[in-house]
């Protein structure tokens, strides 16, 4: 009787150690490097997608995210860049950002939404997504140079080795 006990109390515990390492999985990737990105008086802490797998899985599946958490996309910078919601159910908004830091525009986007939504600009070298409004909220508009917190742009943008 002792020992069945302590097997349905083991087996709980099993369980419940899953429950919270999936929850841990929904709110950002280990895998994944985090650097630090000054915008204004703000500080963000953003997981970077570099590899096409990280870029095609990107914020999917998450049920939430800190506020002062993101993703920054590494892209190419000689081309539009091209954004959907696929499995992502958080409402985000994006910052496409040139070679340098400086955010060329800013789009909110829908969760869910499978609608393809493209960069004005053909020279989009970083794409940031946070929680939807987070810009706004933040003060952070279209033209403004972000900071990257102990490294540099150039740096960030070459092939990881």
């Amino acid at each position: 009787m002792l020992q069945a006990r302590f097997l349905r109390i083991f087996s709980l515990l099993l369980v419940l150690s899953g429950s919270f390492s999936t929850l841990t999985a929904q709110e950002s990737s280990p895998s994944l490097p985090v650097i630090e990105i000054k915008a204004g008086a703000a500080t963000i802490r953003a997981e970077v997608a570099r590899t096409p797998e990280e870029k095609a899985l990107g914020l999917m599946h998450r049920t939430r995210m800190p506020d002062n958490a993101g993703m920054i996309f590494i892209l190419d910078g000689k081309s539009r860049a091209s954004f959907w919601m696929k499995d992502t159910s958080l409402p985000l908004s994006i910052a496409f950002l040139d070679a340098q830091g400086t955010i060329l525009q800013i789009v909110d986007l829908q969760p869910f939404d499978q609608t393809a939504v493209r960069s004005e600009s053909d020279r989009v070298a970083f794409a940031l997504e946070m929680n939807q409004h987070w810009f706004s909220l933040n003060r952070v508009k279209a033209g403004e140079r972000l900071i990257l917190v102990g490294s540099n742009w150039t740096a960030l943008a070459k092939p990881v080795r």
